[in-house]
């Protein structure tokens, strides 16, 4: 069943913006944040500037210096940093219509960067607040009508055409 595409496209424009809104909104707290308390809630643009600073930090740092876990936060925090830049490659790319490819592996690559905020969020004594999760949501929402065109190609391809 194919959706048309003003329905997609209508898709993909809510998630962006859920995805812009969740960085001006807390993405990550201390263990015992209560809103309306005056507690450390970290806002989500800060998230994604630290995850590349220490992510690309980490490129650098010399593997001696780096315990195991130092690794895992170093690989943990690169891959959702990545993930933002590459996002606005997608929408870019989305909005001229152009490389289906490149978009079709950003669309599948992009939510498994993100899926290793939660190693991080493991690893440092932080708890998700409302921005982690609008953000999760709007990458996803926005990434879905490719996902979903990617795996009707898949599964054509699959499939002997029935005629």
């Amino acid at each position: 069943m194919k959706v048309p595409i003003f329905k997609t496209q209508a898709l993909s424009w809510i998630g962006f913006a859920l995805y812009l809104i969740s960085y001006l909104l807390p993405a990550i707290g201390n263990p015992d944040y209560q809103p309306g308390v005056k507690t450390h809630a970290i806002p989500g643009y800060f998230c994604a500037f630290i995850s590349i600073v220490w992510g690309v930090g980490g490129l650098f740092a010399s593997t001696s210096d780096l315990t195991t876990e130092g690794r895992r936060l170093f690989l943990s925090m690169l891959l959702p940093g990545i993930s933002n830049p590459l996002f606005l490659v997608y929408v870019g790319l989305s909005l001229s219509r152009s490389a289906p490819r490149i978009r079709r592996v950003l669309a599948f690559l992009i939510p498994l960067f993100i899926a290793a905020s939660f190693i991080t969020l493991t690893l440092l004594p932080f708890v998700p607040l409302v921005g982690f999760y609008m953000w999760i949501a709007g990458a996803i929402i926005t990434l879905a009508p490719e996902i979903a065109l990617g795996v009707d190609e898949i599964r054509s391809r699959r499939s002997p055409s029935r005629t």
